[in-house]
């Protein structure tokens, strides 16, 4: 379960802390999307990480392996597979570096072995709504700006609906 940031020293170390919150909210929100629907598997794939030492009650240490691929890969009941990137935004532009340069790797590949990847991008306009965009990785470097708006990512990904819950049916908005 997660809980709300601390109030931290540095103001930009809470602000880091509340993006992480947010972050881990979105991937909640993702990974309950398809939950129960037995034509669609999504999961979430973890950052490389090497256990070092024993076990002390229950915790053990680990050190971070390298940067994160990734965040999630699916299969889809047609055979169909792929990975996406997840980028969750608090206000109204992406920059098109948010995605770095191991999930770029990864994220050609899958193209480069005839496999499905995209961007999916949550813009939280405000507190209570947020708009999700799934974007064919192909076209998220299209355009001559360095960031992306809503209106840039409507004109070159897929608005995608919510279910009741809030969560994105980014599989439902559009063809693959």
């Amino acid at each position: 379960m997660f809980t709300k940031p601390r109030k931290s020293k540095s103001r930009y170390a809470q602000t880091g802390k509340i993006s992480q919150h947010k972050g881990n909210l979105a991937e909640k929100k993702v990974l309950a999307s398809y939950k129960n629907d037995p034509y669609i598997f999504v999961f979430k794939r973890y950052e490389p990480y090497k256990r070092v030492g024993q076990p002390r009650k229950g915790v053990f240490k680990a050190v971070n392996q390298g940067k994160a691929g990734c965040d999630f890969a699916f299969f889809l009941f047609d055979g169909v597979a792929g990975m996406f990137e997840l980028k969750s935004r608090k206000g109204t532009r992406i920059t098109k570096t948010a995605v770095d340069a191991v999930q770029a790797d990864e994220l050609d590949k899958m193209v480069s072995l005839g496999h499905l990847a995209f961007v999916l991008v949550e813009m939280r306009v405000s507190d209570e709504e947020s708009l999700w965009f799934r974007v064919d990785w192909n076209l998220w470097y299209s355009g001559s700006k360095k960031s992306h708006n809503i209106e840039d990512l409507q004109k070159i990904g897929m608005l995608c609906p919510v279910d009741s819950s809030n969560n994105p049916l980014f599989f439902s908005c559009g063809s693959l």
